[in-house]
């Protein structure tokens, strides 16, 4: 053994190598291994390991050496068949081919048997490994590994004699490989109830009554954005000549927003009957926590009237109307909102429900569900018929209202019957709250027995009461001595005897007066029951249960039942729901499903068989047998690490051992064979496939090999998917009553390949959402509008083409969905199916599939950088306040970070004021967290309206906060102005710390637009031996937002120009100048926020002439020439100048000082009409109008001067010059680009002229004020 470094030839003896071995650091070292074999070692690979150990590591490298031999050899091949051992002579096989191959040394030969001994000779090869193959006509095919070595000369081949031929060939191919995704959510929102209307309102039966008509159709509308259920009708009974008849008897449902139109028959009855109410109404149902109902009613005019029983000093006296008109409204009987209050101050309080423990103001919605529908209900479920009061008057009124009072309260649970008057008692005391019809039931019952003390006496009197005011007893409604003794004995409780015997005192006094005419004195005692009273009680009763029988309820118990069992079951809801529950909405869920495909390329296989019958009866029994095998190893069948497809068969009934082919017949047997993804785990892999065709033929069986063919295994991907689903979604608010717009939201896909092989040609294609369930029948629609692979758009939307996935690589595509309402989804759930050609499930390319609640887009920075890509704030450990906890990377789907809650520790703020008189408002957020860690932060905004935008933030560690990906504000995510914050602090050390920062948002008007320039370029010719410090351009631009522009040349380094931020004044530092171009672009900037800025061009042709030439416009397509430049307190300069077809040079320059800080700029664009640009000396105000066409009017104005310049680009010029003494009318034509010579003499001249004409304006001026 030997070794050697790098630069320096050393040898070290392996004795030397006994110690250790030193290499320097940059140096490398070779070892060489070189090993001696026994001439007898058997040909082949021997292999083994080398352990290298150095003072840090130990590692083992293996090796692998072919023993391989240089002898040279001769070797004979015998060919043999059938006829060889069982004809005459032994006939050895003629023409047969024989090849003998070694790839390794790249050896192939070929001999065919010529002569009639039916050998072939190989001759001088090497000593070796080789594989041997051999084919005859009429015969199977041969082949066999084997080690050629001296000791073996002679070798026998056998080939079966056969008269039937075939072929095997196995060819890569490619498959589409499908799998059907499953998006499965829940979206809930709330909405109103569902408002159904009834067409006509109101109906006149006049004409129905003549006979005149007989049907009428209604129109039943749902306005609702739910379902009404269970439509029905509740026609009149009671109209004395008419007979109402649906046509349909079952209308059903309605869905939202949708209308139908039922016809209702309307005949005269055979004979006038009063049979009872005589109102029209459309009900329906709608789910709100159970079953609630609703109505809509119709006017009925005509013949329908009513009738009223009324109590005056002892007498009664009846009433009767006809012709009048009857409005039925019907309400519910307690409002939703006063039921809370009705069950948990006055119900649940007073009446001790065994099990409830009730406190009033403190009791759980699941409580009073229990308690009040299990216990409460049996009390005041009481039968309660009106006929008994109506038909009772005098003396037995009383009697007829104790019989309610009595069957109401003092009902079988006698022994709350205190409780239950308290509770009453409390209801009548909420009628500011709650609607009052049982009040009336309340104060009859207090009327009658005087005292509350009664509700504590057991109901056990009472039958015997009722005997002894009978008529037939003794003393009629008058008790006795003896029968009230009677009735007092009954008691089981001497405690009840004074409250009871107070009470048949007050029942006698009571007879006793009416029968003598002195009721209404005895009435101011309070010694006796007051009858008028009772009797409006009583009407208002008869009245309420009217009613009540009108909605359907046999008493006004029973509708109290039925509205009170409605909010219970909307308790139960809201204690299930949360606190999302909204007053006075219904909450809507419906299930949305969006499936998606998802298809790529794979490798795969087709191996192919084709069989000729040439022997002179059928083949039977045909058998192909498959076998695949590693290219190098042992041969062991490795059939497990592929799906094998049935065959497809075209001429032979099967390959499965039953298959039969005709005589003279061919047929063919195809596979599809797909690797399985441990076929190949990280690397390309050889595989032979092969296999064995076996068959029978003249009584004869024979079964021949199938040669192998080789294919390459290539990994398969690994493919993880990642969808991310926007939990909190904006659309319009069914609860407001202004429309808000539909923002979209996001359904995203991270596809990350985990393995080492390729993912081809991946496209997913998406449907339509749909909704699966909707138990409400909410009206909603979800629509996919666009998408995006990464940052690109995709068209169409609905298909995203990823391409090649490589191993390990990540691509994300995103969906913008919309929905009509607002809401917010949950529940998720993804399931897919692989549909591949095999139909086997194990050959899913799909490691995961996870479905997340995407709570916003944010953006994650790696040392400070962004990649421009949104990422993945998430709510994976799902609850109700929707807070993150984990941030997915969208370019790399491997790397997740844990988010940690942070504390927002207040809000305090400041404003300033800037351009146009701007107001803004800076927020100071302050949030404890810990550093090394990204944190999420959310706080309510109490400070600035909705309506502000949040324009820019700044850490405390002057670091920029993405406004809008990673803080953010809200206002449909739990009702609140939310401002939502997403950060990483970096740590000084390497352990996490405890961090207060602080950050300041700036919340103001928005800067939309950026400044433009007047002109799309600038250009101007000067003379080399043009001077320096001259202006030699002017630049303008204008905003409209009105913010203020600075100016500043980028792009060109030099010193030779400068500009004025301010003015847009260039001005030449250097001269003389060479001759060429100088080209340069100025940028103008506004200081809104955030700042925007816009960009032109400006070439500068520099000559040996001395004529100086300024281009103002170089574009045909640019806006009329007008330049525009306000700021305070700085010399303004502007010129305009044409070139006039006659060569004669005309220019105007007026010189402004504006003072005034009050300056205004307004630039309104519009495509047509004039330009009016006004200059003011004094507070002045600026209007330019942007124009595409049209004319351009330039006024300066002043107290003694006026100029006015209209320009076209077109047309005509027209400047005109006024003032007090002057006017000079110049209408000119001038080309597109409009230019301004000046020659040195004519500038002096133009500058001796406005020195003049401003000194003589300024004459006039003063002589005009003295």
């Amino acid at each position: 053994m030997s070794l050697s470094k790098k630069g320096v030839d050393v040898n070290y003896a392996n004795e030397q190598l006994q110690g250790s071995l030193t290499i320097p650091s940059l140096s490398e070292a070779i070892m060489s291994l070189a090993i001696t074999v026994e001439s007898n070692t058997p040909l082949g690979e021997l292999s083994g390991t080398i352990a290298v150990t150095t003072n840090l590591t130990t590692f083992i490298l293996p090796y692998a050496i072919t023993i391989t031999s240089e002898r040279l050899i001769n070797l004979t091949f015998v060919i043999k068949d059938e006829y060889t051992y069982f004809a005459t002579g032994s006939p050895l096989v003629i023409g047969a081919e024989v090849k003998l191959v070694n790839p390794r040394r790249g050896y192939s030969e070929t001999r065919i048997t010529y002569n009639d001994k039916g050998t072939v000779l190989f001759e001088n090869f090497y000593e070796d490994k080789y594989t041997v193959y051999a084919k005859a006509e009429d015969h199977s095919t041969y082949s066999a590994i084997i080690i050629a070595t001296p000791y073996t000369t002679v070798r026998d081949i056998f080939l079966q004699r056969t008269a039937v031929t075939y072929t095997w060939t196995v060819t890569p191919t490619t498959v589409e490989d499908k799998y059907e995704i499953t998006l499965d959510s829940t979206f809930e929102t709330f909405v109103p109830m569902p408002v159904v209307t009834i067409e006509p309102k109101k109906l006149d039966t006049v004409p129905f009554e003549t006979e005149e008509r007989d049907f009428v159709d209604f129109t039943i509308t749902n306005h609702g954005l739910i379902r009404a259920d269970n439509l029905r009708f509740s026609l009149p009974t009671g109209h004395p000549t008419l007979q109402f008849q649906s046509t349909v008897d079952v209308i059903g449902d309605l869905a939202a927003n949708t209308s139908i139109i039922i016809p209702v028959k309307i005949t005269l009855k055979s004979r006038t009957k009063r049979q009872g109410g005589c109102s029209m109404l459309l009900m329906y149902d709608y789910v709100c926590g159970g079953t609630r109902s609703n109505s809509a009613s119709v006017i009925l005019t005509g013949s329908c009237g009513g009738g009223y029983l009324g109590y005056v000093g002892g007498r009664s006296s009846g009433g009767r109307g006809y012709g009048v008109m009857i409005v039925y409204r019907p309400v519910t009987p307690v409002p939703c909102d006063c039921y809370a209050a009705l069950l948990k101050k006055c119900i649940l309080v007073y009446i001790p429900i065994v099990g409830c423990l009730a406190s009033e103001g403190n009791l759980a919605a699941s409580t009073i569900a229990s308690c009040a529908l299990q216990e409460f209900f049996p009390v005041v479920g009481c039968a309660v018929s009106a006929d008994k009061l109506i038909t009772s008057s005098g003396p037995n009124l009383p009697d007829a209202i104790i019989d309610t009072a009595m069957s109401c309260v003092v009902g079988p649970l006698c022994s709350v019957c205190g409780k239950i008057y308290k509770a009453l008692r409390c209801i009548q005391a909420m009628e500011q709250e709650c609607s009052n019809n049982r009040k009336d039931v309340i104060l009859m019952v207090e009327e009658i027995f005087g005292n509350e003390e009664m509700f504590h006496v057991n109901k056990e009197w009472y039958p015997s009461f009722k005997t002894v005011i009978s008529d037939n007893s003794e003393s009629g409604s008058i008790l006795s001595k003896d029968e009230k003794s009677f009735v007092l004995n009954t008691l089981t409780s001497n405690i009840s005897n004074p409250i009871l015997d107070r009470f048949l005192e007050r029942w006698n006094n009571t007879v006793s007066a009416w029968d003598n005419g002195t009721l209404n004195e005895e009435i101011k005692t309070g010694s006796v029951i007051n009858l008028s009273r009772l009797s409006m009680m009583m009407q208002q009763y008869i009245t309420d249960t009217k009613t009540a029988a009108d909605r359907g309820f046999n008493s006004i118990f029973s509708d109290f039942d039925h509205a009170l069992n409605a909010y219970v079951l909307a308790e139960q809801e809201t204690q299930a729901e949360g606190n999302s529950k909204k007053d006075g909405a219904v909450c809507a869920k419906v299930r949305v499903r969006i499936v998606q495909d998802l298809v790529l390329t794979r490798d795969a296989f087709n191996a192919r068989f084709e069989i000729e019958n040439g022997e002179n009866s059928a083949l039977e029994s045909i058998h192909v047998q498959i076998e695949i095998k590693h290219n190098t190893g042992s041969g062991e069948v490795v059939n497990d690490l592929f799906s094998i497809g049935d065959p497809d068969l075209l001429g032979l009934t099967g390959v499965d051992g039953d298959g039969r082919l005709g005589v003279d017949l061919s047929g063919s047997a195809e596979w599809l064979i797909i690797p399985y993804s441990l076929a190949a785990p990280n690397d390309d892999v050889l595989f032979n496939v092969g296999g064995r065709l076996s068959y029978r033929v003249g009584g004869s069986n024979f079964s021949v090999p199938l040669l192998p063919d080789t294919i390459t295994v290539k990994p398969n991907p690994s493919l993880v998917l990642h969808y991310f689903h926007e939990k909190y979604v904006r659309g319009d608010n069914p609860l407001t009553t202004e429309e808000e717009p539909v923002i979209p939201f996001t359904l995203a896909v991270m596809v990350r390949n985990s393995g080492y092989g390729i993912a081809r040609a991946l496209k997913i294609s998406s449907v339509q959402p749909q909704i699966i369930e909707n138990e409400k029948g909410l009206l909603i629609t979800f629509k996919i509008i666009g998408g995006f692979l990464g940052n690109e758009p995709i068209t169409p939307s609905l298909i995203v083409d990823f391409g090649d996935i490589k191993s390990f690589e990540t691509k994300t595509a995103r969906w913008m969905l919309t929905s009509t309402l607002q809401g917010t989804f949950y529940n998720f759930s993804a399931t897919f199916e692989n549909i591949n050609p095999l139909g086997d499930p194990q050959l899913s390319l799909f490691e995961n599939i996870w479905y997340h609640e995407l709570i916003h887009l944010v953006r994650l920075f790696s040392d400070g950088e962004d990649d421009g890509f949104d990422d993945f704030l998430v709510n994976d450990f799902v609850d109700n306040k929707g807070i993150p906890e984990r941030v997915y990377n969208s370019a790399n789907g491997s790397d997740v970070y844990d988010v940690m809650s942070a504390t927002a520790l207040g809000l305090s703020s400041s404003s300033f004021v800037k351009s146009d008189m701007k107001t803004y408002t800076l927020v100071y957020m302050e949030v404890l967290t810990n550093t090394s860690n990204w944190f999420y932060a959310r706080v309510k905004n109490n400070i600035t309206s909705r309506h502000q935008t949040l324009l820019s933030v700044k850490s405390d560690d002057n670091r920029d906060i993405v406004v809008d990906k990673n803080i953010w504000t809200t206002t449909h995510i739990l009702d609140s102005y939310l401002i939502h914050l997403f950060d990483f602090i970096k740590s000084n050390n390497s352990v996490s710390e405890e961090i207060e920062i602080k950050y300041v948002l700036t919340f103001g008007p928005k800067n939309k637009y950026p400044p433009k320039f007047n002109k799309t370029s600038y250009s101007i010719t000067l003379s080399t031996e043009t001077p320096k410090e001259m202006h030699i351009l002017t630049v303008h631009a204008y905003d409209l937002d009105k913010n203020e522009i600075t100016f500043e040349i980028i792009g060109f380094e030099n010193e030779t120009l400068a500009i004025d931020s301010h003015t847009g004044v260039i001005t030449l530092l250097q001269s003389p100048l060479a001759v060429g171009e100088i080209k340069l672009q100025v940028m103008c900037r506004d200081d809104g926020i955030p700042s925007l800025s816009g960009v032109v061009n400006v070439i500068i042709y520099v000559t040996s002439e001395e004529t100086i030439t300024t281009t103002l416009v170089t574009s045909s397509d640019a806006s009329t020439d007008i330049s525009v430049t306000s700021q305070s307190n700085n010399l303004l300069t502007s010129s305009v100048s044409v070139v006039y077809s006659t060569n004669t040079v005309f220019s105007t320059e007026v010189e402004t000082t504006a003072e005034s800080a009050s300056d205004r700029t307004t630039v309104p664009d519009i495509s047509t009409g004039a330009q009016d640009m006004t200059h003011k000396s004094s507070a002045g105000e600026t209007n330019v109008p942007d124009t595409s066409t049209g004319s351009a009017v330039r006024t300066t104005e002043s107290s003694f001067d006026k100029t006015t310049v209209p320009l076209t680009s077109t047309s005509a010029v027209d400047q005109t010059t006024k003032s007090s003494y002057d006017k000079t009318n110049n209408p000119n034509a001038s080309p597109t680009a409009i230019q301004t010579t000046l020659r040195p003499s004519s500038a002096v001249k133009q500058v001796i002229h406005s020195v003049l004409l401003v000194v003589t304006n300024f004459i006039c001026l003063v002589l005009v004020y003295n």
